[in-house]
């Protein structure tokens, strides 16, 4: 009884943590979403057409090509000591094909992108998701500070 309810707990504590995390996330793209809307000064007609189409680049293709690139960099955070040359050149073309896949689809994207706003917001988008990056990441060093 004892070993089913620490399994139990050890269950709900799991799935708590991944709750959490999805709510997080949910908020950041909230907060991404309201940043390049306002920066990018879109029009109704163009978050319309935009968030479709970045939101397809940034949620579905980069998420998965992130996790594949995760998956490597985990095989070699556990391996690496043991890993021969040729596995290491395996490792590399794998992460360069990843790289190679993800530059392509941004490309296709911008492009895409360039159809619904001008080729000026596209340019600004860069930057943008550069200084929203940089936002976050200076938001979660203060809080941490604070913790």
């Amino acid at each position: 009884m004892k070993k089913l309810v620490f399994t139990l707990l050890i269950v709900l504590t799991c799935l708590s943590g991944f709750s959490q995390r999805k709510e997080y996330h949910e908020k950041i793209m909230a907060l991404k979403t309201a940043f390049f809307t306002q920066e990018l000064s879109l029009t109704p007609e163009e978050a319309e057409k935009f968030w479709p189409i970045y939101n397809a680049f940034e949620n579905d293709f980069l998420r998965e090509k992130r996790h594949q690139l995760r998956a490597i960099r985990i095989k070699l955070k556990n391996n690496f000591a043991s890993i021969s040359d040729a596995e290491a050149i395996k490792y590399l073309d794998d992460i360069y094909q990843i790289e190679e896949s993800i530059l392509t689809e941004r490309k296709k994207m911008l492009t895409d992108l360039s159809k619904v706003i001008s080729p000026k917001k596209v340019l600004l988008l860069s930057k943008l998701e550069e200084d929203f990056n940089r936002k976050l990441l200076d938001d979660y060093r203060k809080q941490k500070s604070h913790d």
